[in-house]
């Protein structure tokens, strides 16, 4: 289930940022990404919980946190930045002697700051809540290395096309590429490598948008919500009749600071059940809500760290260890193609070692049962029924296996 609306998510966020409205990115993301997948494959569930319940408080979140992003984060940035590459598909060439490492990326966004110039990597992330802790682990995430370095790797080439024109044809070719694009390489680059700007990306931008818990509702059901003032606010019906009062707070704090609770009369409401997502969006987007200002309720669902910066020297150490890691695999499933039964499972102990730190935390593996299960399982997964062959979904990975 994270899976797919982490998946869902970006596919609107993608629509956003190349240009479409919210209206069709919620609908890509929902009626053409989640539903299909949905309904043909299933979530996986507690077996106490209500599966058309869950189905649709998931597509929900999903529209909730686009309309979301689209109210409050997008207009921010692109008052900063604009958006030149959204989700572009590449190809990293890392080598060593006797062995080459074609990786794959798939950066989120690439960003052209208005003032500087200056380039920055977006990384898009839906994640349960924000702490101290996850602010200390973006600062050494190596998918921020990985993706800055594949695209130094591009602008690199890029840049060596430039630098092999004279000032005449520097200047013919920006013409040109102004005109009608030339040599495949976006207009973007010409004119910012003109004012000399180097072929480098200043840091990695990072924005997380927050789902929120999933909490058993009511305690001993085997139930499961999700505490997402987005999607499950709470609501008071007005005594005299003159209408509802909704918050989006439990426990808040006034003007002078003094802590408050909702009193009686507070229950949380399924929000797509009652004005529904969009009007719900735009209503916390408009209005005062529980004496807050408007947006305010949205601002806590989306953290906008400000960006990370990777070295040089951290981006060698990790394409160095990604090399000989990959050689090690590569080296294991060759071997694995040709030992004996008797020496199958020493071959795959050897490079295959088990990892069992994270077997049940934060959420159980769904490869127990291939190493701690029957033996048949480990042997021949598929026929578990558990577990079916993936199959390549990036349009560079496809034409890499082709070759291979």
């Amino acid at each position: 289930m994270n899976l797919l609306v982490g998946t869902c998510f970006h596919a609107g966020i993608e629509s956003l940022l190349k240009g479409a409205s919210v209206e069709t990115a919620v609908y890509i993301a929902v009626s053409i990404e989640f539903w299909p997948l949905a309904k043909s494959k299933g979530l996986m569930l507690e077996s106490a919980e209500d599966a058309s319940y869950v189905y649709y408080e998931q597509a929900a979140l999903i529209e909730a946190l686009i309309r979301g992003y689209a109210t409050f984060v997008l207009p921010q940035l692109l008052e900063r930045f604009t958006v030149v590459e959204v989700e572009k598909e590449e190809i990293g060439r890392f080598e060593i002697p006797g062995f080459v490492l074609n990786f794959g990326a798939r950066v989120d966004g690439l960003l052209l700051e208005k003032d500087s110039l200056d380039l920055f990597v977006l990384s898009l992330k839906t994640a349960k809540e924000w702490s101290k802790k996850d602010d200390e682990g973006a600062r050494h995430d190596m998918q921020g290395l990985s993706e800055t370095r594949v695209v130094e790797q591009r602008l690199g080439r890029w840049q060596k096309i430039w630098d092999s024109y004279d000032s005449f044809n520097k200047t013919t070719a920006l013409s040109i590429e102004m005109s009608y694009g030339f040599n495949g390489i976006p207009q973007w680059f010409y004119v910012r490598a003109s004012t000399g700007a180097p072929p480098t990306v200043s840091g990695v931008l990072m924005q997380y948008a927050l789902k929120g818990r999933r909490e058993e509702s009511p305690k001993g059901s085997g139930r499961y919500t999700f505490a997402n003032p987005l999607i499950r606010p709470w609501k008071k019906a007005d005594d005299l009749g003159r209408g509802n009062s909704y918050a989006f707070r439990y426990e808040f704090k006034d003007e002078m600071g003094e802590n408050h609770r909702l009193g009686k009369g507070w229950n949380r409401v399924n929000i797509w059940e009652d004005m529904g997502v969009k009007k719900w969006i735009e209503y916390l987007a408009t209005n005062e809500v529980q004496g807050f200002p408007p947006m305010t309720a949205l601002a806590g669902q989306f953290v906008l760290p400000i960006e990370y910066f990777r070295n040089l020297e951290d981006m060698e150490e990790w394409e160095e260890e990604t090399i000989y890691q990959e050689q090690e695999i590569a080296e294991g499933l060759e071997k694995l193609k040709t030992v004996t039964n008797k020496e199958w499972m020493s071959t795959l102990r050897k490079y295959f070692r088990k990892q069992t730190r994270s077997c049940d935390w934060p959420t159980k593996c769904s490869f127990q049962n291939i190493c701690f299960g029957p033996k048949a399982y480990l042997h021949d997964p598929i026929s578990s029924g558990l577990y079916e062959i993936r199959v390549a979904n990036h349009p560079t990975e496809v034409e890499s296996n082709a070759k291979t």
